[in-house]
């Protein structure tokens, strides 16, 4: 039997979709600090979901 309420239970903790926007925003900030050169694929993966985030 469960001790908390279904409504206690999603508020309850740190936000996942706030920690991924977080990690987000760092991917982008430790992309666009290097040389172009330099940028790996996965972080441009995440620098274009951001700006996806961004513009919607």
């Amino acid at each position: 039997m469960r001790k908390c309420s279904a409504r206690r239970r999603r508020h309850r903790g740190a936000r996942p979709y706030l920690a991924r926007y977080e990690l987000l925003v760092e991917a982008a900030g430790a992309v666009t600090a290097r040389h172009l050169a330099r940028w790996r694929p996965a972080e441009l993966d995440a620098l274009i979901e951001l700006v996806s985030v961004w513009r919607s």
